[in-house]
């Protein structure tokens, strides 16, 4: 059971909830109508009234007004003047496009979100937020979001992917968000101390997160995620914080649970789900084929809907079609969008450098659209320096170890590296970078990773 000093201290239990309940409903929003949306209406997130209100009162009033900033931590410091600099200039070149006639359509998301990441991690830091508040919020979260996906596919809509619901039900947040959780996680079922309580629902939002992974459609996802895992185990292993006995254990049981959820949703998905299968496992099954003798190449078409026929001869059923087809539609998107972009920020020195204000590009067909690209997401907008700016935001956890400001171990460099590299694998082809709760959640993970390390450990997850 959990420890009784966690239920005793007020100030964590608060924390928790907080945390959680600001992942479970990080979608909910409420519309503006203005001319400078790309659709007519800015869509602002619930939890960013919290958010600012979390801005005013300890960044203007307590850093600024009360001028308890040079009593504050480097963490707090580093991110007071980020968040500054980025506002001055984010302000200086909105008014010149103002002034200038410049189109202002979709400029506003991507400005807000770095803000408010920086508000978040002066708020952890300054409220000495602990590891076991933050993990905790987080591990609740994830579950009801993997939760309310198995009551999509049951009860509701039918389809994660492109199904549009409040709790974490675009794709691509639910599973980035859970990526960037395994190796946490794994730690927490490493940890010798650890509770019962926390090594049970580490393992099942393991377990029963695989098919979130599955039903994403993602090209990526499943392979990412699956990859995280064992190479997450591997250094726990490395780290000497399990055995290798453990470490085979534990590969055998994701091993085997992933082959019973595809084999299930195989079997018995809507024909929309299949095609989300067919997605997920479209990479990890060519690049097999591709390297295989034709004898035991996996015929997956044929292991979703099977013919009596052979398989040179099967005919593909429509939802395979449609698979097909959605994924060259997804290709040819990418490669559209990313162009036009591209042509966009090299068009002048003054868009390299400063950007064009907004952060869609738009399309004929699609629209106003992201970058699907880690890069262009913010060259575009904010051009060379502010994509600078922004990335001293985004991975100042990293830079901060770097430069030493924080004790420095190969555990909590591991623990990092492994939350950073999924999501820069997966924003090189997707507008990751672009969500809000995406960002809040990596800057959150990797707050307490490099804490866990700079406090007392032994206070964690400890059981009476």
């Amino acid at each position: 059971m959990l420890s009784n000093n966690f239920f005793q201290n007020k100030k964590q239990v608060l924390s928790t909830i907080l945390i959680a309940l600001t992942f479970i409903f990080s979608q909910l929003t409420f519309g503006i109508p203005t001319s400078h949306a790309a659709g007519g209406t800015a869509h602002i997130f619930v939890i960013e009234v919290f958010i600012f209100a979390l801005g005013v009162y300890f960044i203007l009033w307590r850093l600024m007004i009360k001028r308890e900033l040079k009593h504050s931590s480097i963490w707090v410091k580093y991110y007071f003047f980020l968040a500054i600099i980025f506002a001055l200039f984010y302000l200086a070149t909105f008014v010149y496009r103002l002034y200038a006639h410049m189109s202002l359509v979709s400029s506003f998301l991507l400005a807000r979100i770095i803000i408010e990441v920086c508000i978040v991690a002066i708020v952890l830091n300054y409220l000495e937020i602990d590891f076991t508040s933050i993990f905790t919020g987080l591990l609740f979260g994830n579950i009801v979001s993997v939760l309310y996906q198995f009551a999509i596919i049951f009860f509701g809509v039918g389809e994660i992917r492109t199904g549009n619901h409040n709790l974490l039900g675009n794709s691509i947040t639910s599973y980035i968000c859970l990526i960037m959780f395994y190796p946490v996680l794994i730690y927490c079922l490493t940890h010798k101390q650890n509770s019962s309580f926390y090594r049970l629902t580490s393992i099942l939002l393991i377990i029963f997160s695989i098919p979130t992974l599955i039903y994403s459609g993602s090209r990526i996802a499943l392979s990412v995620g699956l990859f995280v895992l064992v190479v997450s185990a591997l250094v726990m292993l490395l780290l000497k914080l399990i055995s290798g006995k453990e470490l085979g254990k534990f590969i055998g049981i994701i091993a085997g649970t992933t082959l019973i959820f595809l084999f299930l949703i195989g079997a018995f998905s809507s024909p929309e789900n299949k095609q989300n299968l067919i997605r997920s496992v479209d990479v990890p099954t060519s690049l097999y084929n591709k390297f295989t003798p034709e004898a035991v190449n996996i015929d997956l078409y044929g292991i979703v809907n099977p013919d009596k026929q052979p398989p040179k001869k099967r005919k593909k059923k429509k939802d395979i079609q449609k698979a097909e087809e959605s994924i060259r539609l997804s290709n040819y998107m990418r490669v559209i969008i990313n162009d036009k972009a591209e042509k966009k920020i090299l068009a002048n020195p003054r868009n390299f450098l400063f950007g064009i204000g907004m952060s869609s590009i738009y399309t004929e067909n699609w629209g106003y659209q992201k970058p699907h690209n880690l890069f262009l997401l913010y060259l575009l907008p904010f051009g060379l320096i502010g994509t600078i700016i922004c990335y001293l935001v985004l991975f100042g956890p990293l830079l901060l170890l770097l430069f030493r400001q924080f004790k420095s171990t190969a555990q909590v460099w591991s623990l990092l590296l492994l939350t950073y590299f999924p999501i820069i694998l997966i924003s090189w082809h997707q507008p990751t970078l672009g969500t809000l709760i995406t960002c809040l959640s990596m800057i959150a993970i990797t707050y307490t990773e490099v804490a866990l390390v700079n406090k007392k450990e032994s206070n964690y997850f400890i059981t009476k």
